[in-house]
């Protein structure tokens, strides 16, 4: 497992961007961060980031 601290500033930049809480932000950002795949269940975040990090839904996951 990898940690990592999060980028205060990147999250903050990309909720105010898209109109989300700083909470989804940081996860977002630790992902771009890492180059990954973000898990996300919330079918309409997903639509609203899609565009900035890659993501599935847990049911894509295997």
């Amino acid at each position: 497992m990898t940690t990592i601290r999060p980028d205060y500033d990147h999250a903050l930049e990309i909720a105010i961007k898209n109109n989300i809480t700083f909470y989804d932000a940081s996860y977002i950002s630790s992902a771009i961060k890492l180059n990954d795949i973000l898990v996300i269940d919330d079918k309409s975040l997903a639509m609203k980031i899609q565009n900035i990090v890659k993501v599935k839904s847990s049911r894509e996951i295997k």
